[in-house]
């Protein structure tokens, strides 16, 4: 008998209907059903407007759907929980706070010990490979720097599952590069179960496991793609591979 592996997030039948300022309702999402399993990075990717941002917001807890349902680990989701974590595009740290306290307060805030604290927070600094800008305030920093104190600060609550919406858009091109092999290595010495909102095709494909693609307002899959790729820590390799090129190819008709 084969035992089936229980997902660590089930989006079943999911629908979200929300009613605007002229009182009309408006469907965001319908008919949504994908599974992400442990450990994977799922991308889901979309025009603006389909209702990306909404999922996320719904997986997270901090929306309840108006039709199906949403499972973490066998259990509906009903509300937030620190073992579902946002990271969002405006970085959202104490402007006066340094680095290391930044992470330091989400530590006190789990009742770890005084004297821990310290070595914790420069664990988490040295995974971003931002340790040497422990004493640095966040005006201090470049963007991209700034996500990745975020994303130091996120692991520092030692989530089940990180929730990415659209952190790197407003970042360059080199800048997304470094971000991305971060996340990689962040993944393989974490083991951490992530969830990407962009709308970034080549971001999706380089760090994605497996694409979730949604139509246009209302949000329905158009497909749900697994990926195969090597893991290069060198976006311009992976991007110059047959299959890299192919893939974008078939992801961007399947958008058009």
């Amino acid at each position: 008998m084969v035992i089936k592996k229980q997902s660590v997030v089930n989006v079943k039948n999911v629908g979200f209907v929300y009613e605007n300022n002229n009182h009309s309702t408006i469907q965001a999402l319908d008919n949504i059903n994908f599974r992400v399993g442990e450990g994977e990075i799922v991308c889901i990717l979309g025009p603006s407007g389909c209702g990306k941002t909404t999922l996320l917001s719904l997986i997270s807890g901090l929306k309840n759907p108006t039709f199906g349902k949403i499972f973490h680990r066998g259990k509906m989701v009903l509300k937030p929980s620190n073992q579902r974590v946002i990271i969002f595009q405006d970085y959202s740290l104490f402007p006066w706070k340094t680095s290391i306290q930044n992470i330091e307060f989400v530590l006190r805030s789990k009742n770890i010990p005084q004297e821990e604290i310290k070595s914790k927070a420069l664990k988490f600094l040295r995974l971003v490979d931002l340790e040497r800008f422990k004493n640095n305030y966040p005006h201090e920093l470049s963007g991209g720097m700034q996500q990745r104190i975020g994303i130091a600060r996120a692991l520092s609550c030692d989530p089940d599952v990180l929730l990415f919406d659209e952190p790197f858009a407003s970042l360059d091109s080199i800048t997304k590069s470094s971000i991305y092999k971060e996340i990689l290595d962040i993944s393989k010495k974490t083991k951490k179960t992530m969830i990407f909102v962009t709308h970034n095709v080549e971001e999706a494909i380089f760090l994605g496991n497996k694409i979730v693609i949604l139509s246009g307002s209302p949000g329905k899959i158009i497909k749900q793609i697994s990926v195969n790729l090597p893991k290069s820590e060198n976006l311009s390799e992976t991007k110059s591979l047959s299959e890299f090129v192919n893939l974008e190819k078939k992801i961007l008709e399947l958008l058009n």
